[in-house]
């Protein structure tokens, strides 16, 4: 099963509460020619609450997290794909939640909205949860795209 502090490493390093600087400083890409697009930023309504879904989540609160974020109710695409990525990393912690964790990373990362860095750790990590579920077909789709959305071998 995924370690918390993995989870915690995957959600932290594109964290858009975080200072702008953390998401921008990372290389996600290594593609020929690629040009960083610009950050995105959770609003300020989903952030507040996401921000406390964090600080429960840092208490090992994890069921409060949870609950959270399940009752955000973003309307940005941006902030869903977020919120969904943030709820997917936490569920992938507990035992029985894989397949809805999967189901929360893939429909963050299907949007293509999310921030690059944020973006390629999302595409690995469904394909990394993909294999643990046994999932293979999809587990090869994601590591795919990933190599594909990163140029990294």
């Amino acid at each position: 099963m995924f370690k918390k502090s993995l989870v915690v490493a995957a959600f932290t390093l594109g964290s858009a509460i975080a200072l702008p600087a953390a998401a921008q400083s990372s290389a996600p890409v290594v593609c020929p020619g690629y040009e960083k697009g610009t950050t995105n930023l959770v609003g300020e309504r989903v952030g507040k609450k996401v921000q406390k879904a964090f600080e429960a989540y840092n208490e090992d609160l994890i069921d409060d997290a949870i609950t959270i974020l399940s009752e955000i109710e973003a309307k940005e695409d941006f902030d869903k794909a977020y919120v969904n990525r943030f709820l997917g990393n936490i569920m992938a912690t507990k035992d029985g939640m894989g397949p809805k964790a999967l189901e929360l990373l893939v429909s963050s990362v299907e949007t293509k909205v999310l921030n690059d860095l944020e973006h390629s750790q999302t595409l690995k990590l469904v394909a990394d949860l993909s294999l643990q579920e046994k999932e293979y077909e999809q587990a090869v789709k994601y590591y795919q795209a990933y190599l594909d959305f990163t140029c990294k071998e």
